[in-house]
């Protein structure tokens, strides 16, 4: 994560809480104009959680990840064929 000076800082974060169950989890977007609750995420298995934990992480990064593969749209708009997959990622990343 960027630091609080850091001009790269994403205009806003997820953050993840635990539950008081184990395969459940709290995700919250903070932005600058607001917070609110994204929703509550359940594993699809009680046995899999280190899995479950892992997939979570993925998610919490999700808009850092999003910032980043932009701004490699950006940077590497001289090579076409990179440029498309990036997009195309992208386009996946944005739903």
């Amino acid at each position: 994560m960027a630091s609080e000076d850091d001009t790269t800082k994403p205009d806003h974060q997820w953050i993840v809480t635990h539950t008081v169950h184990a395969n459940r989890r709290n995700v919250f977007s903070f932005g600058e104009a607001e917070a609110y609750h994204v929703g509550t995420i359940i594993s699809g298995s009680r046995s899999k959680l280190v899995r479950f934990d892992g997939d979570v992480q993925l998610i919490a990064a999700a808009p850092e990840l999003k910032e980043l593969l932009e701004e490699a749209v950006k940077l590497l708009d001289a090579n076409s064929a990179l440029r498309e997959r990036i997009q195309a990622t992208l386009q996946k990343v944005r739903g």
